[in-house]
């Protein structure tokens, strides 16, 4: 790894910028982008910047979670500040919300990629469906072992396809998880 000044070097020097995330490292994710588009490390007007975020916490993960025995007294206290980020009042909540806004208003471009047969994380949550712009592209994961040609594996392309151009959907991913 190289020292500190050949990081930012190299940051600067970058035609494109690619952050992968994964979970709770979404919003850390997008405020680490916000942080570097405000010091000037990276820019987006002669860099691509994207961030791929994979079963992204970007709404929290399956409200009934909160409440299972295991979650409140097995699982340590990180796992449980993940349902923070379902109250839109809750700091950790603002402050993503917030980087959010910045790195799209930037030029950023998240691509957030969800899974149907995901067990924490809803398919809303990962693809971002509260948000609208025309930056976010969504995408949705299925593993070869429970791929079948059937129609809620279509309906959930479709409603995608939606989104990411920009059509209101009604909310179908929401109602699908």
């Amino acid at each position: 790894m190289p020292k500190r000044s050949k990081r930012m070097q190299v940051f600067q020097e970058a035609d494109t910028v690619f952050v992968v995330t994964h979970l709770q490292g979404t919003p850390v994710s997008a405020m680490l982008l916000e942080r570097l588009l405000e010091l000037g490390i990276i820019d987006t007007s002669r860099q691509r910047v994207a961030m791929l975020a994979m079963a992204g916490i970007s709404h929290g993960p399956f409200p009934y979670l909160k409440d299972n025995l295991v979650i409140c007294y097995i699982v340590s206290e990180a796992a449980r500040q993940l349902f923070e980020l379902m109250g839109p009042s809750s700091y950790q909540s603002q402050q993503y919300v917030a980087a959010l806004s910045t790195i799209l208003h930037k030029g950023v471009r998240p691509i957030c990629v969800g899974s149907r047969v995901d067990e924490v994380m809803p398919l809303y949550s990962a693809i971002l469906q509260g948000v609208s712009h025309p930056n976010v592209y969504r995408a949705v994961y299925i593993d070869v072992p429970h791929y079948t040609d059937d129609f809620l594996t279509n309906l959930i392309a479709f409603a995608l396809r939606f989104c990411n151009m920009d059509i209101y959907d009604q909310h179908l991913p929401s109602n699908i998880s």
